[in-house]
């Protein structure tokens, strides 16, 4: 929604898109892994000389990795479903004991910049277990593939239109590799850290 009602282009989406990443790295660093990063979970505030700071909010199914994040007891059951179908892990949608690590959030960050591309998560279907079965069986269209389909079916996203000609500069295959690096079924295919994925 900042995006959009900024009118960002696709260059200064990214930027701020590598400031959550850093701020996920911080989180990561500290021992936590957030486990719902989503649109609605990055907040953007403007700082006072205007520069957008992103701020990443509702830890509350976060978990630590090495150590309680509370002094009382917190279990998660063995079928319970933890994070938003759209945008969890093909781990955390699987069935059976979940391996949860920074990696997952990679994923989630991998959607978020899938949607910030192109107006809507790779994976959507009419119920949250059909979500999910899409997340753990389906590869993801391309985001410019995407972009394209839509275009072609006369549905302009203003979300990601390129507004900025300087803008070509940025390969849409490069952001394709980016995106679906963060997207690969398996977690060790994915980027190692937050950090790695900023920098690209």
């Amino acid at each position: 929604e900042f995006c959009d009602r900024n009118k960002l282009p696709t260059r200064q989406r990214l930027s701020l898109f590598a400031d959550v990443c850093r701020a996920v790295q911080h989180a990561h660093q500290k021992g936590i892994i957030h486990r719902d990063l989503k649109p609605s979970n990055i907040l953007v505030r403007e700082s006072d000389d205007h520069k957008p700071m992103p701020m990443i909010i509702d830890f509350g199914v976060a978990k630590a990795m090495d150590r309680a994040l509370t002094d009382k007891p917190f279990f998660t059951h063995f079928d319970q479903m933890i994070g938003t179908p759209s945008y969890m892990s093909p781990e955390q949608a699987g069935v059976g004991p979940m391996d949860i690590d920074t990696r997952s959030d990679i994923y989630s960050m991998g959607v978020v910049l899938y949607e910030m591309l192109t107006g809507r998560p790779p994976f959507q279907a009419e119920s949250a277990l059909a979500t999910m079965r899409k997340v753990i069986e389906e590869e993801p269209v391309p985001p410019w593939v995407a972009r394209r389909r839509q275009r072609q079916q006369g549905q302009r996203n203003p979300k990601s239109e390129s507004r900025n000609p300087k803008e070509s500069r940025i390969r849409p295959s490069d952001l394709d590799i980016i995106c679906l690096k963060c997207l690969e079924k398996e977690p060790a295919r994915r980027y190692a850290s937050a950090e790695q994925l900023a920098a690209d």
